[in-house]
Formats: structure tokens, C-alpha cells, sequence
């Protein structure tokens, strides 16, 4: 147990890296494999992580390269953030950090959703709040390489 104050580190399962941003994922089941690749190639892959942010990692087979490594137990990872309201990320140069866009959603959307948009390269348009005021997200399934829900 930990006291207040103190941080509980948490070490994922392998650590994934997307082409066109810089943040690493910490992947909280997937374990690599060293003697074969991981088997995402034909259809869109739900995984879920525990860092940087807590939610369901949509991989598109279409996502230009990716690299899945084992963590490094001295690399510190620390809790993912837990947003408390239902929200979208999508890939930035930047990467995760405190003012990354995170979309607070106003339709129940799932990950399962994204991933049929992905597979079909459909465009899936999603409302979403921004300063109180309905707004609208379109992610075009042909080109994204991943997205992350919560």
C-alpha cells in the first residue's frame, strides 16, 4: 500500500511506438514475442494501455511503422493519466503531454467503432465539447494510424 503523497510505478507488458508520434505506450498485456512479429498486419488491433494515458490503444494496419519492445524496469514508468470523462486522442507530432488536444466526447463512442472506420476507410464523424459548446471531430479511417480512447 502506499501513502499519500507517494506514486505507485507501474511496469507494462511491452512498450509501443507509432510512427508520426514520439510517445511511448505502455502496453498493459501484450508481451513481445522475440521469435515472431506480432500478428497485427490485415485487420485494426484494441490494446489496452496503462501509460502515459489509461484507455484502448486502436492500431490500423495502415499505420505507416511501429516498434513493440520490452520495457526497461529502471525507466520509472508512472500511472497513466485517468481522465474522467469519456475522450479521443489523436497522433500529434508532440506527442502525450499536459496540453496534447484530448477530445472530450459527447456520444458514446467505442473502440470498436474506430476500428470498423479503419477497416473500411470509412470517415466516422464524432461530437465532442469544446469550451461548453458542441463541436465535431471527423477522423478519415483510410489514413489513421491509431487512436486512443478512454
Amino acid at each position: 500500500m502506499s501513502s499519500p503523497g507517494t506514486t505507485t510505478k507501474v511496469y507494462p507488458k511491452s512498450v509501443l511506438r507509432i510512427d508520426g508520434d514520439p510517445t511511448l505506450w505502455g502496453l498493459r498485456d501484450f508481451t513481445v514475442d522475440p521469435g515472431k512479429p506480432p500478428p497485427w498486419s490485415t485487420q485494426p488491433v484494441l490494446l489496452d494501455l496503462i501509460a502515459p494515458l489509461v484507455g484502448t490503444l486502436v492500431l490500423s494496419p495502415r499505420a505507416g511503422g511501429f516498434a513493440i519492445f520490452p520495457p526497461t524496469p529502471a525507466d520509472g514508468w508512472m500511472p497513466g493519466m485517468r481522465i474522467e470523462f469519456p475522450y479521443l486522442y489523436l497522433p500529434t507530432t508532440a506527442g502525450v503531454h499536459s496540453s496534447s488536444p484530448i477530445y472530450e466526447l459527447a456520444q458514446a463512442t467505442t473502440a470498436s467503432d474506430i476500428a470498423a472506420a479503419m477497416q473500411s476507410g470509412d470517415s466516422l464523424p464524432l461530437r465532442f465539447t469544446s469550451v461548453g459548446q458542441p463541436s465535431w471531430v471527423v477522423i478519415n479511417g483510410a489514413t489513421l494510424a491509431f487512436a486512443v480512447l478512454g
